[in-house]
């Protein structure tokens, strides 16, 4: 069974685009979201393996409710990123694509 995490304390700082190669030898490209936690001023690396770069759309120092799994491989935990929106100062959610109520659905296929 999945662990799912969930966050409304996620400020957008920045990304690193990625790559890594597979065993068949094709190479997958994948964003690492890099947010800071409200309260704790911690970093949290999250994961966009959607091939679709989330980055463009979210805006510096903004909010953002964040949803994911947390994955377990080799011994290494990552999140891996599900929904995101923008809160608003309204306390509203955001789909960051649409600019409409809710979340966006990010479909992700690990590399």
């Amino acid at each position: 069974m999945p662990i799912r995490f969930s966050s409304d304390d996620l400020i957008y700082i920045d990304h690193e685009q990625k790559s890594s190669k597979k065993r068949d030898g094709t190479v997958k490209s994948f964003t690492v979201l890099l947010f800071q936690d409200y309260r704790t001023k911690r970093q949290a690396r999250v994961y966009d393996f959607s091939g679709v770069n989330t980055a463009d759309e979210l805006q510096n120092e903004n909010r953002y409710h964040v949803e994911g799994l947390v994955n377990i491989d080799k011994g290494n935990t990552y999140l891996v990123l599900n929904r995101i929106g923008e809160i608003r100062e309204n306390g509203k959610i955001y789909n960051p694509y649409t600019q409409k109520e809710g979340t966006a659905e990010i479909e992700t296929s690990p590399p």
